[in-house]
Protein backbone atom coordinates (compact mmCIF):
# COMPACT_ATOMS: atom_id res chain seq x y z
CA UNK A 1 0.00 0.00 0.00
CA UNK A 2 2.81 2.37 0.90
CA UNK A 3 4.52 1.72 -2.47
CA UNK A 4 1.31 2.51 -4.32
CA UNK A 5 0.95 5.80 -2.41
CA UNK A 6 4.53 6.76 -3.22
CA UNK A 7 4.02 5.83 -6.89
CA UNK A 8 0.80 7.87 -7.10
CA UNK A 9 2.48 10.82 -5.37
CA UNK A 10 5.40 10.61 -7.79
CA UNK A 11 3.07 10.47 -10.81
CA UNK A 12 1.08 13.44 -9.51
CA UNK A 13 4.27 15.46 -9.08
CA UNK A 14 5.42 14.39 -12.53
CA UNK A 15 2.06 15.40 -14.01
CA UNK A 16 2.12 18.77 -12.18
CA UNK A 17 5.59 19.54 -13.52
CA UNK A 18 4.36 19.06 -17.09
CA UNK A 19 1.47 21.48 -16.51
CA UNK A 20 3.55 24.38 -15.19
CA UNK A 21 6.84 24.94 -16.97
CA UNK A 22 9.29 27.70 -16.18
CA UNK A 23 10.01 29.60 -19.38
CA UNK A 24 12.49 32.09 -17.93
CA UNK A 25 13.90 33.44 -14.69
CA UNK A 26 15.16 36.91 -13.89
CA UNK A 27 17.09 37.38 -10.67
CA UNK A 28 15.45 34.21 -9.37
CA UNK A 29 11.87 35.25 -10.26
CA UNK A 30 10.15 32.72 -12.51
CA UNK A 31 8.07 33.36 -15.60
CA UNK A 32 5.91 30.32 -16.27
CA UNK A 33 4.18 29.04 -19.37
CA UNK A 34 0.91 30.15 -17.75
CA UNK A 35 2.22 33.71 -17.30
CA UNK A 36 3.37 33.69 -20.90
CA UNK A 37 0.05 32.37 -22.22
CA UNK A 38 -1.92 35.05 -20.35
CA UNK A 39 0.41 37.77 -21.61
CA UNK A 40 0.23 36.53 -25.21
CA UNK A 41 -3.57 36.62 -24.99
CA UNK A 42 -3.46 40.14 -23.56
CA UNK A 43 -0.82 41.70 -25.82
CA UNK A 44 -1.71 39.76 -28.98
CA UNK A 45 1.98 39.53 -29.88
CA UNK A 46 4.27 36.62 -30.62
CA UNK A 47 5.83 34.59 -27.82
CA UNK A 48 9.35 35.99 -28.06
CA UNK A 49 8.21 39.63 -27.84
CA UNK A 50 5.87 38.88 -24.96
CA UNK A 51 8.54 36.95 -23.06
CA UNK A 52 10.86 39.95 -23.40
CA UNK A 53 8.07 42.22 -22.08
CA UNK A 54 7.57 39.94 -19.08
CA UNK A 55 11.31 39.89 -18.40
CA UNK A 56 11.39 43.70 -18.47
CA UNK A 57 8.40 43.86 -16.11
CA UNK A 58 10.14 41.53 -13.66
CA UNK A 59 13.27 43.69 -13.92
CA UNK A 60 11.25 46.82 -13.13
CA UNK A 61 9.69 45.16 -10.08
CA UNK A 62 13.14 44.01 -8.95
CA UNK A 63 14.62 47.50 -9.37
CA UNK A 64 11.65 49.13 -7.66
CA UNK A 65 12.27 46.93 -4.63
CA UNK A 66 16.00 47.64 -4.80
CA UNK A 67 15.36 51.40 -4.65
CA UNK A 68 12.47 51.13 -2.16
CA UNK A 69 9.87 52.32 -4.65
CA UNK A 70 6.34 51.17 -3.92
CA UNK A 71 2.87 51.71 -5.23
CA UNK A 72 -0.34 52.05 -3.28
CA UNK A 73 -4.00 51.41 -3.98
CA UNK A 74 -4.72 55.06 -4.81
CA UNK A 75 -2.00 55.12 -7.48
CA UNK A 76 -3.32 51.85 -8.88
CA UNK A 77 -6.86 53.28 -9.04
CA UNK A 78 -5.63 56.46 -10.77
CA UNK A 79 -3.72 54.44 -13.36
CA UNK A 80 -6.76 52.22 -13.90
CA UNK A 81 -8.95 55.30 -14.49
CA UNK A 82 -6.38 56.73 -16.91
CA UNK A 83 -6.19 53.51 -18.93
CA UNK A 84 -9.98 53.16 -19.06
CA UNK A 85 -10.30 56.81 -20.13
CA UNK A 86 -7.73 56.32 -22.93
CA UNK A 87 -9.86 53.43 -24.19
CA UNK A 88 -12.99 55.61 -23.87
CA UNK A 89 -14.49 53.25 -21.28
CA UNK A 90 -15.61 53.53 -17.70
CA UNK A 91 -13.53 51.58 -15.19
CA UNK A 92 -16.33 49.02 -14.85
CA UNK A 93 -16.57 48.61 -18.63
CA UNK A 94 -12.81 48.22 -18.90
CA UNK A 95 -12.68 45.56 -16.19
CA UNK A 96 -15.74 43.74 -17.55
CA UNK A 97 -13.74 42.87 -20.69
CA UNK A 98 -11.69 40.35 -18.75
CA UNK A 99 -12.40 37.01 -17.11
CA UNK A 100 -11.57 36.58 -13.43
CA UNK A 101 -8.35 34.80 -14.37
CA UNK A 102 -7.34 37.61 -16.74
CA UNK A 103 -8.19 40.28 -14.15
CA UNK A 104 -5.34 39.16 -11.90
CA UNK A 105 -2.94 39.55 -14.81
CA UNK A 106 -4.37 42.96 -15.81
CA UNK A 107 -4.22 44.26 -12.22
CA UNK A 108 -0.59 43.14 -11.91
CA UNK A 109 0.14 44.78 -15.24
CA UNK A 110 -1.33 48.09 -14.02
CA UNK A 111 0.59 47.88 -10.73
CA UNK A 112 3.77 47.23 -12.72
CA UNK A 113 3.02 50.27 -14.88
CA UNK A 114 2.79 52.42 -11.74
CA UNK A 115 6.15 51.03 -10.58
CA UNK A 116 7.63 51.62 -14.05
CA UNK A 117 6.63 55.28 -13.95
CA UNK A 118 8.03 55.66 -10.44
CA UNK A 119 11.28 53.98 -11.45
CA UNK A 120 11.63 56.24 -14.49
CA UNK A 121 10.97 59.32 -12.32
CA UNK A 122 13.61 58.08 -9.89
CA UNK A 123 16.12 57.65 -12.72
CA UNK A 124 15.38 61.11 -14.14
CA UNK A 125 15.67 62.77 -10.72
CA UNK A 126 18.90 61.01 -9.79
CA UNK A 127 20.76 60.33 -13.03
CA UNK A 128 19.85 63.07 -15.51
CA UNK A 129 22.13 66.08 -15.75
CA UNK A 130 20.73 69.58 -15.82
CA UNK A 131 21.17 71.73 -18.92
CA UNK A 132 23.54 74.67 -18.68
CA UNK A 133 22.97 78.05 -20.31
CA UNK A 134 25.96 77.34 -22.56
CA UNK A 135 24.44 74.08 -23.83
CA UNK A 136 21.11 75.78 -24.48
CA UNK A 137 22.84 78.65 -26.32
CA UNK A 138 24.84 76.20 -28.46
CA UNK A 139 21.63 74.34 -29.37
CA UNK A 140 19.90 77.64 -30.19
CA UNK A 141 22.77 78.75 -32.43
CA UNK A 142 22.64 75.45 -34.34
CA UNK A 143 18.83 75.53 -34.74
CA UNK A 144 17.90 79.23 -34.98
CA UNK A 145 15.60 78.74 -37.96
CA UNK A 146 13.55 76.17 -35.98
CA UNK A 147 12.58 78.93 -33.58
CA UNK A 148 11.37 81.30 -36.30
CA UNK A 149 14.21 83.64 -35.49
CA UNK A 150 12.90 84.42 -32.02
CA UNK A 151 15.56 85.73 -29.69
CA UNK A 152 17.38 83.30 -27.41
CA UNK A 153 15.92 84.89 -24.27
CA UNK A 154 12.39 84.11 -25.47
CA UNK A 155 13.09 80.43 -26.14
CA UNK A 156 15.80 79.57 -23.59
CA UNK A 157 13.46 77.72 -21.24
CA UNK A 158 11.87 75.84 -24.12
CA UNK A 159 15.31 74.77 -25.34
CA UNK A 160 16.35 73.66 -21.86
CA UNK A 161 13.18 71.58 -21.60
CA UNK A 162 13.83 69.96 -24.99
CA UNK A 163 17.41 69.11 -24.09
CA UNK A 164 16.49 67.94 -20.58
CA UNK A 165 13.82 65.61 -21.99
CA UNK A 166 16.35 64.17 -24.43
CA UNK A 167 18.83 63.66 -21.59
CA UNK A 168 16.11 62.10 -19.42
CA UNK A 169 15.20 59.59 -22.15
CA UNK A 170 18.86 58.73 -22.67
CA UNK A 171 19.35 58.33 -18.91
CA UNK A 172 16.43 55.92 -18.67
CA UNK A 173 17.62 53.87 -21.64
CA UNK A 174 21.21 53.77 -20.40
CA UNK A 175 20.19 52.88 -16.85
CA UNK A 176 17.87 50.10 -17.99
CA UNK A 177 20.48 48.67 -20.38
CA UNK A 178 23.05 48.54 -17.57
CA UNK A 179 20.60 46.92 -15.18
CA UNK A 180 19.48 44.49 -17.87
CA UNK A 181 23.09 43.43 -18.48
CA UNK A 182 23.63 42.93 -14.71
CA UNK A 183 20.42 40.93 -14.26
CA UNK A 184 20.60 37.16 -14.06
CA UNK A 185 18.29 36.23 -16.92
CA UNK A 186 17.82 32.63 -18.00
CA UNK A 187 15.52 31.61 -20.82
CA UNK A 188 14.57 27.95 -21.03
Amino acid sequence: MKKIFILISFLLCLNASTIVNIKATINGQAITNIDLKQAINFYKLDEKLVLNKLIQQKLVVFLAKKYNLTSNELEYEEMLKQIAKEKKLSVDEFLAQYSNEELFFVKDLIKNEVLTQKLYQFIVQNFTKQISDEEAQKFYDAHKSDFYYAGYDKVANQIKNILFNQNAQESIESFMQKENSKAKIKIF
